[in-house]
């Protein structure tokens, strides 16, 4: 789990400072001891590799000057007192994405496009359209899209018989039925 902030707008009176990370199941809890995970973090990232699988997370990110004379976890330093909480979830599966099938629709444009639509399905993030020149042959990828509308120019042109599948495809490249 890769973490990324903006830089601190100011040290206060120290000239420069570093980041401390923390972390928590509980969306409210308070930033300590107990919840640090790194201190002295400069740059604006830091990587959790021992994240959890599996379950929600909440991460605080503090910036913390250069100076001495307070209680940050780095050097002592002064560190902001900010209650934003950033929330992940490292899931190691997802659902399969829906299956667009049933919703599809084949029409045509001034019978020289065919114009095929579909609803949107259940986690879907990206639908492939498939073009085959017999039903029982291999279908090629003709296009990606995300949205639920795909014109296939031209496919009346040449009296050329085309079948179509599209199947829905989640953010990790899973392809639906």
């Amino acid at each position: 789990m890769t973490l990324t902030w903006s830089p601190a707008s100011a040290w206060g009176s120290g000239g420069s400072g570093s980041y401390a990370v923390y972390r928590d199941t509980d969306p409210a809890f308070a930033p300590g001891p107990g919840n640090l995970l790194a201190g002295g973090v400069s740059g604006g990232s830091w990587t959790d590799t021992a994240a959890p699988a599996d379950q929600t997370l909440y991460y605080v990110v503090r910036a913390e000057n250069d100076e001495s004379c307070s209680d940050g976890p780095a050097n002592g330093g002064v560190t902001d007192d900010n209650l934003i909480y950033g929330v992940v979830r490292n899931d190691t599966s997802q659902p399969w994405p829906g299956d667009p099938g049933a919703t599809l629709t084949v029409g045509h444009v001034n019978r020289a496009h065919v114009r095929l639509s579909w609803s949107t399905t259940p986690d879907a993030a990206v639908y492939r359209i498939y073009r085959g020149a017999s039903s029982d042959a291999a279908f090629d990828l003709v296009e990606a899209t995300g949205g639920v509308l795909y014109e296939d120019p031209n496919a009346f042109a040449d009296g050329q018989t085309w079948y179509y599948t599209v199947r829905a495809t989640d953010a990790c490249g899973n392809e639906g039925p």
